[in-house]
C-alpha cells in the first residue's frame, strides 16, 4: 500500500474516535514519551531501545517491517514508499503535502503526531 492510496478522508476522523482507540496502541506508538526524553521528539521504543528517526533510514525499513506482520491497524503505514523511492531514493516517504521527503529531512514533531495518527485511524476491526 502506497501513501497516494488513501484519501484525504482519514485525516478528517474525529479526535474523540482517536482518544477512544489510543490506549490499545500504546505499544509502539511514535509519539513515545520514555523515548522522547531519550531518543529526541521522534524517537521511539524498540527492542534495542529508543532509535531516532531522524538518523536512521534502516529504522524506516525496520518499522515497515513491523507494520506488514499482519498487526490490524498498522499495515496503513508504508514509510518506504515506492513512488517516493523512485524519486528521492531508498528511505523515503510521503508527508501530508504530497511531496516526497527524504527521512532526514523530517518535518517536524507535528509529523511525529500525524504519524501516530494513521496508526490510530485503523484499529482492529
Amino acid at each position: 500500500m502506497l501513501w497516494h492510496t488513501y484519501t484525504l478522508a482519514l485525516l478528517a476522523a474525529p479526535l474523540a474516535a482517536l482518544a477512544a482507540t489510543s490506549e490499545r496502541w500504546s505499544v509502539g506508538y511514535y509519539k513515545d514519551t520514555y523515548c522522547e526524553k531519550r531518543g529526541g521528539y521522534l524517537g521511539r521504543w524498540s527492542k534495542t531501545g529508543c532509535i531516532n528517526l531522524d538518523n536512521y533510514t534502516y529504522d524506516i525499513k525496520a518499522l515497515q517491517f513491523e507494520f506488514d506482520m499482519g498487526r490490524c491497524g498498522y499495515s496503513i503505514m508504508v514509510f518506504e514508499d515506492l513512488d517516493c523511492k523512485t524519486k528521492s531514493g531508498s528511505g523515503t516517504r510521503q508527508v501530508r503535502s504530497g511531496e516526497c521527503a527524504s527521512v532526514y529531512d523530517t518535518v517536524g514533531k507535528d509529523d511525529a503526531k500525524w504519524l501516530s495518527y494513521y496508526i490510530l485511524a485503523n484499529p482492529c476491526g
